[in-house]
């Protein structure tokens, strides 16, 4: 496979499997009914680091993005560090390497912390649509 083979490849799968998953949205959205109870949350009442996530990726589906950060902001927030990597992979493939996503640990672990407090106030706001 040659050089460019490998550019056209990293363009054209990544928009294609999106796509394909809003064109099976409602087969997908239909599968999160199977999808298992907290165990967390239903022991303690609390909400754990992921509740909220499947609900999040249907409002995502369902094109609400304002519920979806609403249930989970983790999801919504890696799916946009996933699109920065992506487009710095394809600038940087095509045209002249970028730097869309920082590399920086201390940025990484500002982030951790913010979500650890986001996770502990969440329990004591309400902030379900």
């Amino acid at each position: 496979m040659t050089g460019r083979s490998k550019k056209i490849l990293l363009t054209v799968i990544p928009p294609l499997l999106l796509a394909v998953a809003f064109c099976f949205r409602r087969q997908i959205i239909a599968l999160s009914a199977y999808s298992p109870i907290c165990v967390f949350n239903h022991s303690t009442g609390l909400l754990c680091p992921g509740c909220g996530n499947t609900r999040a990726a249907r409002a995502l589906l369902s094109l609400h993005p304002i519920n979806a950060l609403r249930y989970n902001i983790s999801l919504p927030l890696i799916l946009i560090w996933v699109a920065l990597y992506y487009a710095e992979c394809v600038i940087s493939a095509w045209i002249k390497p970028v730097r869309l996503v920082p590399r920086k640990p201390l940025f990484y672990a500002v982030i951790g912390a913010i979500f650890l407090v986001y996770c502990i106030v969440r329990n004591f706001v309400d902030l379900m649509p």
